[in-house]
Order: C-alpha cells, then structure tokens, then sequence
C-alpha cells in the first residue's frame, strides 16, 4: 500500500511538473521585435513630413544654406522608434524597451572636441585657459564645418527637426532648434530639451539657437 501510494504521489508529482513550462530565459541585450500601436491618428507609427515653409523662412537656413528634402519635425517617441528602426541598420529594441543604435567609430563624449568661436561676446563669458573644456576656433574655420554639414544635410532623403526650449523660467527661456540626420539624435534631443506644447509650437517663430548636427557625416 505505502508503495502504492508512493508511485501515485511521484505519477502525480512528475504530470504537475511536466505542465509547468519552465522560464524563459532573456538575455539582457537580446532585441524584441515590437511595434507601437496608438489610436491617436497624429501618433501613427508612419508619420506624414511637415511643411517645411517654417524651415525655409528661418534666417539660420537662408544664411547657411540649408535646403532639405523631405522633414519631420517634432515627432512624437513611438514615430522616433519607428523611423530609426526603419531606416537605420543595426538599430533594436532591447528587452527592457531601450532604443540600441551604433552611433559609430566614438561611444562617449569626446571633450576635447569641442570647439568655441572666441569673439567679443564670449571672450567674457566662457571660461579660457590650460584646463579650460573650450578650445578655440576661429570663424573662418567654424564657417567652413558648418557649410561642410549642410552640404551632407542638403544631400539626405530625410532630416528631423526638434523644435524645444531651454530653462523652465520663461522669462530666462531660449528656443533651440536642432537639425539632425539620424532619428536617435532627435530623440536624444527631444529627452534634453523642454518639449513645446501645440500651441507653442505654432507660434515657435525664429530660434535664438540652431544646431546643425550632421554626425553621420
């Protein structure tokens, strides 16, 4: 009997084992194919290019002469996510939702790259010096890059455009607008920055900064 009821106990013991499914593991880079859904019709995952009148108007791109193709401007995470993982190879989504890129040959911040055009208005306001952050360029040289960028912007099928403030004081507030080549750029800068409301947005007008960043170059 005792020997009975011992197989009974194991049958039974080894069937409720056998339909427990074990686990999965996930593997802590591993990428998950996903898509975002959003009943908001302005929220699709294929967004529509904006009218690009407000870019073209801008004195920044009649100076500089930045003439894009095709731009979208302040898209909302979910159309970032699917822009970069639609036309960006090797870009994923990680197991805890992160957007993975390859931002190339440099992983970090590179400090001593930065650059400063020293003039009258930041000779006093920025630190100089041997330890200083802030190399010095000239204009002549800030010029040539920045004309250097443009002319790779002009050539892409498509650039983004994040129109944001910096400082939450509003009479301390500037607008920053940032044109980028590459999707992750601009959500890099949509997290940095103050994002406008509709609203705001429509009355943004000029910038008081423009930053042209053409990294892929």
């Amino acid at each position: 009997l005792l020997s009975s009821r011992s197989s009974v106990n194991c049958a039974s013991r080894s069937v409720r084992r056998a339909t427990v499914a074990p686990a999965p593991v996930v593997k802590p880079h591993s990428s998950v194919a996903m898509r975002f859904t959003n009943t908001n019709q302005q929220d699709t995952a294929v967004p529509a290019p904006s009218d690009m009148q407000f870019v073209l108007d801008s004195k920044y791109t009649k100076e500089s002469g930045l003439q894009p193709r095709v731009v979208f401007r302040n898209l909302t995470t979910p159309q970032l996510y699917e822009m970069a993982l639609a036309h960006e190879p090797g870009t994923h989504i990680t197991s805890t939702g992160a957007l993975a890129t390859l931002s190339g040959e440099k992983t970090g911040r590179s400090p001593k790259d930065k650059r400063v055009v020293r003039d009258p208005e930041t000779e006093k306001d920025l630190w100089w010096g041997p330890y200083s952050p802030n190399y010095v360029m000239d204009d002549r040289t800030f010029l040539t890059n920045r004309e250097r960028a443009i002319d790779y912007l002009n050539t892409l099928d498509r650039v983004y455009v994040v129109d944001a403030f910096v400082n939450w004081d509003p009479e301390s507030r500037l607008k920053v607008r940032v044109v980028t080549s590459r999707a992750y750029h601009a959500l890099f800068m949509s997290n940095m920055l103050i994002k406008p409301t509709e609203e705001e947005l429509k009355t943004f007008g000029e910038p008081d900064f423009v930053i042209y960043n053409a990294g892929a170059f």
